[in-house]
């Protein structure tokens, strides 16, 4: 518990084989069969910098989607270092996919203004696509590997510049918070006083129980 304080959130970056090519090819079916339903969600908090599947971010959770659970990718979250010894994690997860001409400007998921305690992971994982577009971490260029997830400290800054094929690249973005993690409980405060908007907390963020531990 407390995962905070075992990582750099401006600097932690740790590699991970999460999908294999065959489960990536069939999630970017899914991906791509269910993005005209996750656009037509209504969104009264659109970002300005986002489009696309990315700016449904806040209104859609894709480990939700019936065909995605088969993956059951909170399991694999509770196999990973950082997660082993959680006993809840809360999952926000999207999807980015791409077009010619579109990107990901660069970016981070918590900023300066955040507290030591409100320091969360973030991730993204590459399914399918061009390789070559890559993603840029602190302006370092690294080219994309199918099924390979890179877990980030919230305030790694890290983006996709534009990406020039007529392939759509796909990939897979998840914030994940520990337990009675300030930012969650103040969002479930917030939506128990009607303050948080028309979203709902669920919409939004799932809790997933470790089944490894007792």
């Amino acid at each position: 518990m407390g995962f905070i304080n075992k990582f750099n959130p401006k600097t932690h970056k740790q590699v991970y084989s999460f999908f294999t090519p065959e489960e990536c090819t069939r999630i970017s079916k899914i991906l791509l069969r269910d993005e005209p339903m996750v656009l037509d969600i209504p969104n009264n908090e659109p970002s300005e910098y986002y489009t696309g599947t990315t700016n449904q971010f806040n209104v859609y959770n894709w480990l939700d989607n019936p065909d995605i659970i088969q993956f059951d990718i909170p399991k694999r979250l509770f196999t990973l270092p950082e997660f082993r010894q959680e006993k809840v994690l809360y999952v926000q997860c999207w999807a980015n996919i791409l077009r010619q001409g579109q990107k990901i400007p660069e970016h981070t998921h918590a900023n300066d203004y955040h507290t030591e305690e409100e320091q969360f992971y973030a991730s993204n994982t590459f399914i399918s696509g061009p390789t070559t577009t890559g993603t840029h971490y602190n302006d370092a260029y690294e080219r994309n590997e199918i099924g390979q997830m890179n877990l980030l400290g919230s305030q790694v800054t890290h983006g996709v510049r534009t990406h020039m094929s007529h392939t759509p690249r796909i990939s897979m973005a998840m914030d994940i918070y520990c337990e009675k993690h300030p930012i969650i409980e103040n969002a479930i405060r917030s939506s128990d006083t009607n303050f948080i908007s028309s979203m709902s907390i669920s919409d939004r963020i799932k809790r997933v129980q470790n089944r490894y531990l007792i």
